[in-house]
């Protein structure tokens, strides 16, 4: 796994007080952008009250915040409580990855294939570091009901083609580069 580093800003990314990690969070960064600009961002700018330890694109992979440090990715609540994860998938458990996205003519975000297909082997490496389960690869938006990412709260089915993709390696893909 080809991941370059580029770390934050020490005011944005925080202790994990201990906390081994439980959850993968999938985001989309919201705006047109690589994945070299956002962690350029992250590491230029100070307290800036978010980050996220991964982000991809079509071309490269880059890390912005250790994982044995916290990202602040999913700690905010826009559903009164009432999502299925919060509380439970936190900033402290989990590792959030920002995938970097486009909109096609109608003004929709959508997530490049090619970025789809570079995350999802990231997030099979990071399963078997980590020993997460499928089931603990979430949406941002099932932690805190955030339309994040858009493209997969919008249609549900690129989601479960995700989760599919991410349940067993493909033949010949060596999980150990």
């Amino acid at each position: 796994m080809n991941i370059k580093t580029l770390l934050a800003d020490v005011t944005n990314r925080w202790s994990r007080n201990g906390q081994s990690i439980e959850y993968i969070v999938m985001h989309y960064v919201g705006a047109v952008s690589s994945a070299k600009n956002n962690a350029e961002y992250l590491h230029r700018d100070k307290n800036l009250g978010w980050s996220a330890h991964l982000f991809t694109d079509e071309n490269d992979t880059y890390q912005s915040v250790p994982f044995d440090e916290s990202a602040g990715h999913c700690g905010v609540d826009y559903s009164g409580g009432k999502a299925p994860l919060w509380g439970k998938c936190r900033n402290k458990n989990s590792i959030g990855i920002e995938m970097c996205c486009k909109k096609d003519s109608a003004g929709n975000w959508y997530i490049d294939p090619k970025t789809v297909d570079r995350t999802v082997y990231l997030v099979r490496w990071l399963m078997k570091q980590f020993n997460i389960p499928v089931s603990h690869v979430v949406r941002h938006y099932d932690v805190c009901w955030k339309r994040c990412p858009e493209p997969w709260v919008r249609d549900p089915l690129q989601w479960e083609d995700f989760k599919k993709r991410i349940a067993e390696p493909e033949e010949g893909e060596n999980m150990k580069e």
